[in-house]
């Protein structure tokens, strides 16, 4: 038996717009709040690791240059959030996830940063 289409959604319906006054759907600052957070965790304990006795930055790129290690870090942070705000626009479930993700998985190595050298 064939399914009847028009008796489950009108295609009419499916493309008119949202009626005027609607707020525009949005991932909220949530996943942004998150993600900074989570960056700003890992620069402030990767500082702090690095002031220990026989602890050194891993990354190569960082290397134990503090002016380095934080202008990477910031310029990560910011183009990671730019490039969030353009996910946002075409699928705002994945950019809450990765914004989300972002912020625990740096919050993750920010807790690891506090018990390296000790």
């Amino acid at each position: 038996m064939p399914l009847d289409w028009a008796r489950h959604a009108d295609p009419a319906q499916l493309t008119q717009d949202a009626p005027a006054g609607t707020p525009a759907r949005g991932i909220g600052p949530g996943p942004y709040v998150a993600s900074a957070l989570g960056d700003l965790a890992d620069a402030v304990t990767t500082v702090g690791a690095l002031r220990r006795p026989n602890v050194r930055e891993g990354n190569p790129l960082m290397g134990n240059s503090l002016p380095r290690l934080l202008a990477l870090k910031g310029a990560g942070s910011v183009g990671f959030l730019l490039a969030l705000r353009q996910v946002a626009k075409y699928h705002p479930t994945l950019a809450k996830w990765l914004g989300y993700g972002n912020g625990i998985g740096k919050g993750v190595i920010a807790a690891r940063n506090t018990q390296v050298g000790r």
